[in-house]
């Protein structure tokens, strides 16, 4: 049995899982969830009734994320990651005789899971601060597109979407639906007016891999219009959002207070890592997420990832990304772990010299 052909598709997207000590490439959280979610959640473990079917529906984690981002259950869809959110997006308004925007650089799955459901993709590219203009957002719309995807702070460059930007693309006479990835939004202030939050052609994307440091959790959900989620949830496969993984998230947003607390020390570790990356003459351009995107004029980023890997740390090597600069992207790590890579890549440059 042959498969489809090939859909244009990137190759080589995921980052490497190789066995080091300062492990910096995914932007993960460098810290454990708080002890006191581990105790919470083993008491809770052991009442469940895992020889039935979860709530379909995960009512109860709708009501907490509603109370928590300060919006309604209908508007909430869940998924195992943000990603399993994008694809059911996807599933639901791309498709054969559909047709997306993307501006890169920015996420690569954005493109990808639209491409893998057979959704046409037209790529624009950024202005060189990496912003999404008035007159690329024109541009944009010239195509008519059914999706449009925008990133805020966009990864892997770590700015902001304007608040412009995101008006003028909700009010495309296509009426596209505007998905906003916000995995990062936490690290950033939240400059949306109440009246864009609430559009009804805009989906924001959360997840609890960032500022809950629950990566290996996965989980990630959607505010949308109840238009949206209602089709969302007749898309998805019945009880994907398993009983053990509810029971997770309800503990932790119970506990959002000690994992604010922990969000607010990556932010500070972040102001720390940049500070440290000018001081050893590095190009590192600002950001509002828990990575930093550091450019490399004069020297191979491929050579100095390799020099980093021998010293076992791992760092995001992007200097192959479309519409990138020479680059690798390094994730916030603690205040060890970002002094041992400052340490590295100073000695790596000075050997250049």
């Amino acid at each position: 049995m042959k498969p489809r052909e090939s859909l244009g598709l990137r190759k080589g997207y995921h980052s490497p899982q190789l066995d080091v000590k300062v492990r910096l490439n995914t932007n993960e959280s460098p810290f454990l969830p708080p002890v006191e979610f581990y105790s919470t959640l083993e008491a809770k473990l052991k009442k469940l009734e895992l020889n039935r079917y979860p709530d379909r529906g995960y009512h109860l984690v709708r009501e907490a994320l509603a109370l928590a981002y300060d919006t309604v259950p209908e508007r909430i869809f869940c998924g195992n990651g943000s990603n399993e959110v994008l694809l059911n997006l996807a599933l639901s308004y791309g498709g054969t005789g559909r047709r997306a925007v993307v501006f890169e650089p920015t996420y690569s799955l954005h493109s990808h899971i639209a491409k893998t459901v057979g959704t046409e993709v037209l790529t624009l590219q950024r202005d060189e601060q990496f912003c999404v203009s008035a007159s690329l957002v024109d541009h944009a719309e010239s195509y008519a597109p059914d999706i449009v995807y925008l990133c805020s702070p966009n990864n892997p460059t770590g700015n902001l979407e304007s608040a412009e930007s995101i008006a003028k693309v909700l009010m495309m006479k296509t009426e596209p639906l505007v998905v906003l990835d916000e995995a990062y939004g936490d690290f950033a202030e939240d400059h949306l007016s109440s009246a864009i939050r609430r559009s009804e052609n805009l989906v924001r994307l959360h997840t609890f891999s960032k500022w809950f440091n629950l990566a290996g959790l996965r989980f990630g959900f959607c505010e949308g219009s109840e238009e949206v989620v209602s089709v969302l949830d007749e898309v998805v496969l019945p009880y994907h959002i398993d009983e053990l993984k509810q029971c997770a998230i309800l503990t932790a947003l119970e506990l959002k207070d000690l994992f604010d607390l922990q969000g607010q020390k990556v932010k500070d570790l972040r102001c720390e890592l940049y500070e440290g990356l000018l001081e050893v003459g590095v190009k590192a351009y600002s950001t509002d997420a828990n990575f930093i995107l550091m450019e490399f004029v004069d020297r191979d980023p491929k050579e100095i990832w390799t020099e980093l890997v021998k010293q076992s740390i791992l760092v995001r090597d992007t200097s192959n990304w479309p519409h990138l600069p020479p680059s690798l992207r390094v994730t916030v790590g603690t205040a060890d772990e970002n002094a041992a890579f400052l340490s590295a890549l100073e000695k790596i440059l000075a050997r250049n010299n």
